[in-house]
């Protein structure tokens, strides 16, 4: 197929300019979707869902040694923001944030 006949009726003056125009706008399509596939997997790993399979647990303010905050039951649920040496840091329902240990905590 000839452009040539097109090219008058969508406003390009010549071939290498109709051309440009057609990578360029390709070219940035392209990275937007691989941008937001990227986000969209990201998303997908920061929201990994944990349930506490233990009785009772002291939820901490840091790994360790850090004092406790408050007290979860055996089936709370909660979003896994960070692991550290066999510590999750969860975050519960109502909004409470502290680590717990691994061992105490299952992803589901």
């Amino acid at each position: 197929m000839k452009l040539s006949p097109l090219l008058p009726s969508i406003g390009f003056q010549n071939k290498s300019t109709f051309c440009f125009g057609f990578y360029l706008t390709f070219g940035v399509l392209g990275l937007l979707f691989l941008f937001l596939g990227n986000l969209k997997v990201n998303q997908e790993e920061n929201n990994q869902l944990g349930i506490l399979t233990v009785a009772n647990v002291y939820v901490k303010s840091e790994p360790e040694n850090g004092e406790d905050l408050f007290i979860v039951h055996e089936g709370s649920k909660a979003k896994i923001e960070e692991t550290f040496n066999g510590w999750i840091k969860a975050r519960f329902p109502d909004g409470k944030t502290g680590w717990l240990q691994a061992e105490s905590f299952e992803a589901i």
